[in-house]
Parts: C-alpha cells; sequence; structure tokens
C-alpha cells in the first residue's frame, strides 16, 4: 500500500530557508501525522520559486510517519485544561461539559505547574486571572488561556468610558454616538456639575466602575446620591429616561462577543442573546428610583423578587430571538437594528484595540496566545436608538432558566470549537493554506514567521467553524476567497492610530519601537485580507476534505 507525499521547497537567496511538507492523504484512509521542518533550499535566478514534487513512499515509509500499513490513523493525542480562580459552582459545569465534548480532559492538580506538560492546551481562568510571571515564565507558545490581560479596558465601565471617549475625540462625535452621555469621577465631576446645571429636567444614574450584578447601582434624585468622597472613582450616567417598554417593563439586551486577536482585531458576534426584563412595571418619577426591580435589569438584582425566582424568570427573560419577532410585529426594521447592535460591538472593540495591544505586549505571550467570551450589554430607547450599558469579561454562564439552557450550552460549544483546533487540526490546515499561497503566487512566504502562520491558520479556522457567530471584523471584506471575514462595519484603524503606546509606554523602549509595532499590525492585517483572497476549495481539496465544499 502506497501513501502519497507532497512536500513544497520554497527557495531563498541565502541558501536555507522555510519550507513546509503537506503530505496528502493516503489511498486507502485517512493520514494524521502532518510535519514541519525547515531543510535547506536554493534560488533560481534571483526570484523566489517554488518546487513541487509528489512522492510515493512504501508501507514501510508510512509507518514510519505514523500511518499503519492498513491505513488506519493513530490516535490524537489527548488534550488537557485546568482551571484556575474560583467561579460560581452553576457556572462551570456547562463549560466543562463543553470542553469534554471537544475532547478534552481537566487536569485537576495544580494549573500553573501543569502548564510545561505537553499535552496541555487551555488555562481557563476565572475570576484572579494569571499573573504576569506565571504566563512569561510558565506559558508554553502552543498553550491558549481565556482572559486577555488588562481585561478591565472593557470590564470596567470608567476605563470603557476613557476608551470611547477618546475615539469619539479622534473619529468625530457621529462615528461612536452610542453611549449615553457619561462622566468618569472624579476627574469629570467638574464637567459633569456643568451639564446637571444646563439640564436639569435630566435623569442620572450612578455606578461603581468596577462592580458587576447590579451591585452599587442607583437612581439619582439630585445631587445628593453622587458619592461624597472626592477621590471615589464613579460612574455617572444620564438615566435613558424613555426606554423602549414591552407590556410596560424595561429589558436589556445581553449580546456575546468572541474575540480571539486584537494584532490584529478579529472579533465575532453570536447570532443570538438573551433578554432579561425588570419584574416591576416602569414607572416616571423621584419616588420610583429607589425601586431597583424596575430601574436595573440584571437578573441577579430581579432574584430578589420571589416570584420571578421561582418562575424560573417565567415571562421576563426572553431569548433575543423572540424579542425581535416582537419588534417586528411592531412595524420596526429588525434588519437595520441588528446592523447597529452589530456596529457598536465592532467600534467597541476598535476603540480598546490600541490599549489591549499595548498591554498584552507587556506580558510577553504569542498575539494569537488569549481569547474571550464578552458579555455586551444594549438598551433601546422609544425610538429603538440602541445604547451600549456596559461590557462584562466573565458573562454569566447560569442555565437555571430556559431560554439561557438553549441558549448557552450551544454557544459555548461554538465558541470554544473556534478557539480551540487541535494542534493535529492546526498542522493540517496550515499545511493546506501553505499550498493555497505557493498556488496564488505568493512570493514572500520566506518572510513569514511561525506566529504569522498560526495567525492566518487561526483565521481560517474561526471562519470555518464559526457556524452561529458572524465577524464583527476579520479581514476587508472585499476578497473573493471565503467571504466570510466581511464586515459592513467601517474600520476606523487610522484615526485609532495615535493611542498606540499612548498609556503603557512600559510596553515599547522607544517611540521607534511604537511605529514597528503599528507597521507589523498593519502588516499583520494585510496577511489576513490576503487570505480573503485565496481560493477556499483549493485550500479543502488540499487538505482533502470534499464533504464541506
Amino acid at each position: 500500500e502506497f501513501v502519497c507525499w507532497r512536500f513544497f521547497v520554497v527557495v531563498s537567496e541565502s541558501g536555507f530557508a522555510r519550507h513546509h511538507w503537506s503530505f496528502q492523504r493516503p489511498l486507502s484512509g485517512p493520514i494524521s501525522f502532518l510535519a514541519d521542518r525547515s531543510p535547506p533550499a536554493t534560488m533560481v535566478g534571483g526570484r523566489a520559486t517554488a518546487l513541487a514534487c509528489l512522492v510515493c513512499c512504501c508501507a514501510f515509509f508510512g509507518t514510519w510517519m505514523g500511518v499503519a500499513a492498513d491505513g488506519a490513523a493513530e490516535p490524537e493525542r489527548r488534550r488537557y485544561y485546568g482551571i484556575s480562580g474560583r467561579w460560581a459552582k452553576n457556572q462551570l459545569p456547562p463549560v466543562r461539559e463543553a470542553l469534554g465534548q471537544l475532547g478534552f480532559t481537566e487536569n485537576t492538580t495544580d494549573v500553573l505547574a501543569s502548564m510545561n506538560a505537553d499535552q496541555f492546551e487551555l488555562a481557563w481562568t476565572v475570576g484572579n486571572h494569571l499573573k504576569k510571571e506565571d504566563l512569561k515564565r510558565k506559558l508554553q507558545p502552543h498553550v491558549r488561556t481565556n482572559n486577555y490581560p488588562c481585561v478591565g479596558n472593557l470590564g470596567n465601565k470608567g476605563r470603557l468610558h476613557t476608551h470611547l471617549a477618546q475615539a469619539r475625540e479622534l473619529c468625530g462625535e457621529e462615528a461612536f454616538d452610542f453611549e449615553p452621555l457619561t462622566f468618569y469621577f472624579p476627574r469629570e465631576r467638574a464637567a459633569f456639575m456643568r451639564a446637571f446645571e444646563a439640564h436639569p429636567e435630566k435623569v442620572w444614574i450612578s455606578k461603581p466602575p468596577g462592580k458587576t450584578r447590579g451591585k452599587g447601582i442607583a437612581v439619582l434624585a439630585g445631587l445628593e446620591g453622587l458619592p461624597t468622597d472626592q477621590r471615589a472613582y464613579h460612574i455617572v450616567q444620564e438615566y435613558l429616561g424613555n426606554p423602549f417598554l414591552v407590556d410596560g417593563f424595561k429589558q436589556s439586551i445581553r449580546l456575546y462577543v468572541y474575540s480571539s486577536s486584537f494584532e490584529p482585531l478579529r472579533a465575532y458576534l453570536y447570532k443570538g442573546g438573551v433578554v432579561p426584563f425588570t419584574t416591576v412595571p416602569y414607572q416616571k418619577g423621584p419616588e420610583h428610583f429607589s425601586n431597583k426591580l424596575m430601574h436595573v435589569t440584571n437578573y441577579a438584582v430581579q432574584l430578589e423578587n420571589d416570584e420571578y425566582r421561582e418562575q424560573q424568570g417565567g415571562n421576563s427573560y426572553w431569548s433575543l430571538e423572540r424579542l425581535l419577532a416582537h419588534i417586528k410585529e411592531l412595524g420596526h426594521d429588525t434588519d437595520k437594528l441588528w446592523a447597529q447592535m452589530k456596529a457598536i460591538c465592532a467600534k467597541t472593540m476598535m476603540a480598546v484595540t490600541p490599549p489591549m495591544n499595548d498591554c498584552a505586549r507587556q506580558w510577553g505571550h504569542s498575539p494569537d496566545g488569549f481569547f474571550q467570551l464578552w458579555g455586551f450589554d444594549i438598551m433601546l430607547d422609544a425610538d429603538m436608538r440602541p445604547y451600549i450599558i456596559e461590557v462584562n469579561h466573565t458573562p454569566s454562564m447560569e442555565t437555571s432558566f430556559p431560554e439561557a439552557k438553549k441558549l448557552k450550552p450551544v454557544m459555548l460549544r461554538n465558541y470554544l470549537r473556534m478557539a480551540m483546533p487541535s494542534r493535529q487540526e492546526m498542522q493540517e490546515w496550515r499545511s493546506a493554506l501553505h499550498v493555497a499561497a505557493v498556488r496564488a503566487g505568493w512570493s514572500d512566504l520566506h518572510t513569514f514567521t511561525d506566529d504569522d502562520w498560526t495567525m492566518l491558520t487561526r483565521t481560517f479556522l474561526e471562519r470555518k467553524h464559526q457556524e452561529n457567530f458572524e465577524p464583527l471584523y476579520a479581514g476587508n471584506g472585499n476578497g473573493s476567497g471565503s467571504g466570510s471575514g466581511s464586515s459592513d462595519v467601517p474600520y476606523h484603524q487610522d484615526c485609532l492610530a495615535p493611542l498606540y503606546g499612548k498609556e503603557s509606554r512600559l510596553a515599547y523602549r522607544n517611540l521607534a519601537e511604537i511605529e514597528r509595532f503599528k507597521v507589523n499590525m498593519v502588516r499583520r492585517q494585510e496577511l489576513v485580507d490576503r487570505l480573503d483572497a485565496l481560493d477556499v476549495k483549493s485550500i479543502y481539496e488540499q487538505a482533502g476534505v470534499h464533504d464541506e465544499l
């Protein structure tokens, strides 16, 4: 029995250059082992060329490469993950179940001590995130973790407001006009006082910047509700006094965004969500300001209502699909609304890309070593205009309510399938992408680094497995290839460029290094755009996959 072995040699003027071997499927059964080597190459006429050789080897060589004589593939290595930190017990079962379905086994020993193990692939961190020194010392390049460093750039209400305000200043008020009028105390206390005096009719809501689950939120009846400590960090935001109501009740929309890179930005929005309602009908007037069950939609707050808890949400916890159907029945354009909410998520991710990159460089891990699922809370006013309320960096995986039980396990599997392809799958598709790039005439392959190939392969596999996620931004969308990287959201990278290195100068030694980083990020974005133009059919055929074409 024979196995077909195809390899490409990329030649360069230096005489020794990067190349890639990719193995076709054996004539009987799949092949499970792929290699990535760097043997010598030669230069022909001063131009990079590719030599393709097809070699047929006997079963002896097939066995040496991990393929049995009968064509059976070697079983895939076991995959391990570990959980570090503290989380509510009812949050972890859906995560463990989803990882188990992907073939993962939990390592119940010390996570940090296990990071050097070759089969350890995922550090699932909860609450207290891994320390910088642990990542630098112990986290291998192939290990990913589900929490970015400096998640407060999105998850902290004060810092999120700061980044959105900077984006408005650089890119124009109209481009980032989806945040309610907001002031970050103590820095913007004086500006708030001027707005308060100029608009006495406005109602304001006070929020601690770093707390979740509705803690510390209060609707203000005048200035007496403001924090008395002049140094305390606090958010004071204009209260949406004319909210969209369903049968008299307020609601908010929880959307889920998966991000896999900020260098360049790759983010995907889940085509579904949950809609928690208040359990007390909405009424205007300062006499109602103290009733959180009327004003705060967070389900942790609404659990204080015994009836809500006993009925497992009852009619006060909808799916996004149900809400959009209701809005459409009222005669509103739900396609337009979805596009607006998608734009809010995309532009918010763009606004925090510079500080997230600055922080990640300080941590010293691979640009593709982190991923995250974010919970975006959106609220509608009576005119169907959406506003961002906050972003949660550890969205609840609570599945007690029927709508949550239907949505969250499916979303988790989808999200983790995108985030954690096996190393064998990464090698397989990296080989196929390399062959497609050679066929497309990419003449600069000898300049590609391992990080470049990892980034391109992850991007391709995310699109391959995106299912119910759709890209917020993962390419220019102008290519004739996959098309799944397209986005109707303008990319504001140019106007946001001054923010790179602004807040985290420690990540760079000098201004020249900041400029080099900007150039490198633009280059990586161009590589993703070139991926869009590759022939997807050729990539799939090279990987031996025909049933998905």
